[in-house]
């Protein structure tokens, strides 16, 4: 009878997914939203919801919850990339009165195969730059970029 070498109870893989399947797309940049040359290295999104609670006097143990507005926060940590694309990106997010109907999407692959596994989107609707910074390494000498975002709603499909 086989003995698992370090007397673990054997795995049974269910199924996989490929991290290379992942891309981001901003539609607003160009006809294939394509997103190379803006060399984004890490992307960090935060989205929540205001919930207050309303207590009744009159019976004690009862509480609501009142929905409030959305908000989001996109983090990009991005590396100095082609001049074009990058002055591209930041005129069509950076301005307030010019991101209506300017959206950006995260999809990734849940499976290995791109013609069988469902693909999950995050759509980041009308974000707008709200901060900007950059980084340099001395031993490197590469220019990164931080990038924060705000936008008011997010859908999944």
């Amino acid at each position: 009878m086989a003995t698992e070498i370090f007397n673990k109870t054997p795995r049974n893989v269910v199924g996989g997914f490929s991290v290379d399947k992942a891309t981001l797309h901003f539609p607003a940049l160009g006809a294939d939203g394509k997103t190379s040359g803006l060399l984004i290295q890490n992307v960090q999104l935060t989205y929540q919801q205001q919930v207050s609670f309303v207590y009744d006097l009159a019976k004690a143990d009862d509480v609501y919850y009142i929905a409030g507005r959305t908000s989001g926060t996109l983090a990009l940590g991005k590396i100095v990339g082609s001049k074009g694309i990058v002055s591209t990106f930041y005129k069509t997010f950076g301005d307030v009165c010019n991101v209506k109907g300017k959206n950006l999407e995260l999809s990734g692959i849940a499976g290995c195969d791109t013609t069988t596994a469902d693909t999950n989107t995050v759509t980041i609707r009308e974000p707008v730059i709200a901060q900007f910074g950059l980084t340099m390494n001395v031993d490197t000498a590469i220019i990164g970029e931080n990038v924060q975002m705000i936008f008011s709603t997010m859908e999944l499909a």
